[in-house]
């Protein structure tokens, strides 16, 4: 059993827990990360999750200088994967541009965090544009929920931005609110990890070749 400890953005990604009445007990309701990551290997895995601002380094805990920008954040989620006996931290951001050199920027910052604490593994997972881009790839999973045309996806997701607060604009949110309308499902993090669940990783990294594959492959190589 492989244990990896996912750390994102929110709920979205990284799915949250919750009280269940009927059971008693908390339950776990996954996000995106958990079923896309599940079906970039055979082995059977067990999944913690925290949020990125959820992560504090203590100064005993790093040597200065600190990693610049995200490295800092990167390092402390290594060491509570750590102290939470887990085998692979999945670190994941937005890359919140289409551009690749900010992607590869953002990546650097992250793997040089990794590399202040080699005793356990890290993977870099940061769509480029956003995590919605990802979830735009794949025709057949859209047909599979509900989507009348899957003419109206973009044919090139990752590189696909606009404005933030127009819902019209091509930004992956509002992109992806606006394929959620016309296909009768909600805008929230269970439409997200359905998607990702009947979405073919193939048709992901074909639509998504940069940061799709980037993770996929650091994925399986960590595993």
């Amino acid at each position: 059993m492989i244990r990896i400890l996912l750390c994102g953005e929110g709920p979205h990604d990284v799915g949250l827990q919750e009280w269940d009445p009927r059971s008693r007990r908390h339950v776990i309701r996954e996000g995106w990360l958990q079923n896309l990551a599940r079906q970039l290997t055979d082995e059977p895995v067990e999944f913690l999750s925290c949020m990125r601002k959820e992560l504090v380094l203590l100064p005993r805990q790093a040597k200065r200088p600190l990693p610049r920008g995200h490295g800092e954040k990167a390092l402390a989620a290594l060491i509570r994967g750590q102290s939470e006996r887990c085998d692979v931290v999945v670190f994941m951001l937005d890359a919140d541009s289409p551009d690749r050199v900010v992607w590869e920027r953002k990546r650097s910052e992250i793997y040089d965090g990794f590399t202040r604490f080699p005793a356990i593994r890290g993977v870099a997972c940061v769509p480029k544009s956003a995590s919605e881009s990802w979830l735009l790839a794949d025709p057949n999973a859209w047909l599979q929920v509900g989507l009348p045309d899957t003419r109206t996806l973009p044919q090139y997701p990752e590189e696909i931005w606009g404005v933030h607060n127009d819902p019209a604009s091509n930004r992956p949110h509002n992109y992806f609110a606006r394929m959620c309308q016309q296909a009768g499902q909600t805008d929230s993090r269970e439409t997200r990890a359905l998607l990702a669940i009947v979405s073919a990783t193939e048709a992901l990294g074909e639509k998504c070749p940069i940061s799709f594959m980037g993770f996929a492959d650091d994925f399986r190589a960590a595993i």
